[in-house]
């Protein structure tokens, strides 16, 4: 990095995933998979940011501390009610009904859901399902569906899903 002179301060920004085509900072569209299912697919929908402002010229590496702009659902399957642990392992779930496109400010790190809803499958990890999402609010959305062998169970709620949040 090279500095301008030896007294003016810059600002510095840190984004991941990188790209090196951005044509509006104010405006870059990111977009979460529908299908989270393998891991790789799974971290490519995290979106770190970070910014140092006035960083004053020097020798060493200026710091800058990242955060995820994304959110985290995780759902817990539980036996019971005649169930079995077997049973959550082989269940199919779904995260039904939230937008998976994001306009992000690159300069201050926020981050507006666009486009129309699409549904998610999440990533297995034994019992456990995980998903990153676009932050977004939803109001009395059949937000979860669950199919153990035939039958559907369906989570209606209202939610805000936070930048940086696990829900």
């Amino acid at each position: 990095v090279y500095w301008k002179d030896k007294t003016t301060k810059a600002d510095f920004y840190c984004y991941y995933p990188y790209n090196s085509s951005i044509s509006d900072l104010e405006a870059y569209r990111f977009t979460v998979n529908t299908d989270q299912t393998s891991e790789d697919k799974y971290k490519a929908c995290d979106f770190l940011w970070g910014k140092t402002e006035k960083a004053s010229p020097t020798e060493n590496a200026v710091g800058i501390t990242v955060r995820h702009l994304m959110s985290n659902v995780i759902i817990k399957l539980v036996a019971g009610n005649g169930y079995k642990d077997e049973d959550m392992l082989n269940a199919s779930v779904t995260i039904c009904g939230l937008k998976t496109n994001t306009l992000i400010n690159l300069t201050n790190g926020t981050v507006t859901a666009d486009g129309g809803i699409e549904d998610i499958c999440p990533r297995s990890e034994n019992n456990i399902r995980r998903a990153i999402v676009v932050p977004q609010s939803i109001e009395d959305t059949d937000i979860v569906k669950v199919s153990i062998e035939e039958k559907t169970y369906i989570l209606n709620q209202s939610v805000t899903f936070e930048s940086g949040k696990q829900h």
